[in-house]
């Protein structure tokens, strides 16, 4: 695998950890007042108790997926809702992968189906995350692209450099103009936007 191959396949595996982090973020939020407590089935982060039994809730480290399992499948079966599309009805699993690799869609897609099948009444989210996960996004694409422009190979040129500069300063500004300073997906991204950050301008020579 050539140099920039292996850099873009680093990059890719980065930003999906990063999603997966944000993922985590947003599923533990929803869960925390949701969640029935009691021994965790199969290791899973969560427990929810739905119309088809309990639900087993937990979301992958290396990308923006969300992993869950009915305790019975059997039972999840019997309840037959819209929702239960890609249902395992041998093993009771229930996955959510999403089409763009994005936390926010994936989050989005798993609590619209996750909502229908509540045993309880839905409880107001306590933050406004998906808007959050939004900048987050757009903060990182600044980053991807001035790391793409370094692959190119002319970095040196002036142009390259300020184009650069531009990028990186935009994504700093995106986290301060858009997000509270003291949530814990600021902090994350503000981490990764600091690393990037420095290792693009020692290789540019900008300061």
């Amino acid at each position: 695998m050539d140099s920039n191959k292996e850099g873009n396949v680093k990059r890719n595996e980065r930003h999906l950890k990063v999603e997966a982090e944000l993922l985590r973020k947003l599923v533990s939020d929803f869960c925390a007042s949701r969640d029935v407590g009691g021994a965790r089935l199969w290791g899973y982060d969560h427990l929810l108790a739905t119309k088809a039994g309990k639900l087993a809730v937990d979301v992958s480290d290396l990308s923006p997926s969300i992993f869950c399992r009915f305790e019975s499948p059997k039972t999840a079966i019997e309840v037959s809702v819209p929702c239960f599309t890609h249902l395992n009805t041998y093993s009771g699993k229930w996955n959510f992968h999403g089409s763009d690799d994005k936390a926010a869609t994936v989050f989005e897609e798993w609590k619209r189906a996750v909502l229908e099948i509540l045993t309880e009444a839905p409880v107001r989210e306590p933050l406004p995350v998906p808007v959050e996960i939004a900048t987050l996004g757009a903060a990182l694409a600044c980053l991807y692209t001035a790391a793409d422009l370094l692959a190119r190979g002319d970095r040196i040129a002036q142009i390259e450099t300020l184009n650069v500069r531009k990028l990186i300063d935009k994504a700093t500004q995106t986290l301060k103009d858009k997000l509270d300073p003291e949530s814990d997906a600021m902090g994350l991204l503000a981490d990764v936007v600091a690393t990037e950050s420095d290792k693009i301008e020692k290789v540019l020579g900008i300061g």
